[in-house]
């Protein structure tokens, strides 16, 4: 398990696949974060559902590819997002294969794709020639 994932199990107290904002606000407590880097955290974090939501088109907790490919495209109809650019970030997202990408999936994706290291991957840096 990557230390990215293995943080979010552990942030997810209630085993929902989900992490609330009482949920990372005691992930934060227990890394000793600053109350000024918790208000920074707590805004991205909350930028962060909003982009969430704003792909979850029906609120049930679950994107689909459809309606990411619709929302990534409906802002302008002069530039559009090939569909193949919209399909692969859907698939890099949808973790457990199931055809839907649950905030949990979207949080690691979006931490995978900030290029954020994980304990894992400082351990093989460290041991790389």
């Amino acid at each position: 398990m990557s230390g990215g994932s293995a943080m979010a199990e552990t942030a997810d107290e209630d085993s929902n696949g989900t992490i609330d904002n009482e949920e990372l606000r005691n992930c934060l407590n227990k890394l000793q974060v600053s109350e000024f880097e918790s208000a920074r955290l707590n805004y991205v974090f909350d930028e962060l559902i909003d982009a969430f939501l704003f792909f979850d088109k029906d609120g049930n907790g679950k994107m689909k590819r459809k309606d990411v490919t619709q929302r990534m495209n409906e802002a302008t109809h002069q530039e559009r997002t090939p569909s193949h650019i919209t399909s692969q970030l859907f698939k890099e997202m949808d973790l457990n294969k199931n055809g839907h990408v649950n905030l949990k999936e979207f949080l690691l994706s979006i931490i995978r794709w900030a290029g954020v290291e994980t304990d894992d991957d400082e351990a093989r840096n460290e041991t790389s020639p």
